[in-house]
């Protein structure tokens, strides 16, 4: 059964790796290239810039082959993005097969439930905490980043889990749906919090706005195509399984 989910999440995760890396292609590579040039232009390094700017359509030797800078940029982003997707796919079927019981709601509701509190913690919450920066913008330190970001990410995993503990605990007790969803609401508005303690970082220029954007438009798309492909698939496994149980001769006793 693990096996099944597993695979229900890599398909899933083919597909939203696909669809990403065509978002990084179509729309984030070019924002980050504008960045770069901007950064090189304002920089003591613009005439470096202008240089690769130049030089955009050189090409790269790999053996006998001569690929183009861009082509090969482009082939690295559609395959980065379908890694991304496949490993995030897997571990989304099997975090869904371990936790379905435990997830509020039926069918597809918890399917997307549970990509709402995986793109809150894998994304979310660290980017309170230490938001996206485009090239040549100032931020704290790449370690204090990463501590951040760690540290930030067991804090959204941690209310996203005490959060469906209190929806369940409340509803097991016959408390109304909707003051359950409300006190359950409590430890994820306690990430709001992250900003204020996490690293300052630069901010209130149009091109850090516009970059963290597209950074967390590209996420929100691919957790919602993970999470629409993974309700399919997963619609399309019990129905399968069901039809393959109804189908099953019955068995007599003395046989």
């Amino acid at each position: 059964m693990l096996a099944a989910y597993a695979l229900r999440g890599l398909k899933a995760g083919a597909v939203a790796g696909l669809a990403f890396g065509l978002f990084v292609v179509l729309v984030a590579s070019p924002l980050v290239a504008v960045a770069e040039e901007r950064a090189g232009h304002h920089g003591e390094h613009a005439g470096d810039a202008a240089h690769e700017h130049a030089t955009a359509h050189d090409h790269v030797d790999l053996g006998p082959l001569s690929v183009p800078t861009g082509a090969l940029s482009t082939l690295t982003n559609l395959l980065g993005g379908l890694g991304w997707g496949v490993l995030l796919g897997v571990g989304f079927g099997v975090a869904f097969y371990l936790l379905e019981p435990a997830v509020p709601g039926a069918g597809d509701a918890r399917v997307y439930l549970l990509g709402a509190a995986g793109l809150l913690t894998v994304s979310g919450a660290p980017w309170l905490a230490v938001p996206p920066q485009p090239p040549g913008v100032e931020g704290a330190a790449l370690d204090v980043r990463g501590l951040w970001y760690g540290g930030a990410l067991v804090a959204g995993a941690a209310a996203c889990l005490a959060s469906g503990a209190l929806y369940d605990r409340l509803t097991g007790a016959g408390r109304d749906r909707r003051v359950a969803a409300l006190v359950a609401a409590g430890p994820l508005a306690a990430l709001l919090v992250l900003p204020v303690v996490g690293p300052t970082a630069a901010a209130g220029e149009p091109l850090v706005a516009a970059y963290r954007g597209v950074v967390l438009a590209g996420q929100v798309g691919l957790w919602l195509v993970l999470t629409t492909a993974f309700a399919r698939f997963h619609r399309r496994g019990l129905d399968r399984d069901a039809t393959v149980t109804a189908d099953s001769p019955a068995v007599a006793p003395g046989d």
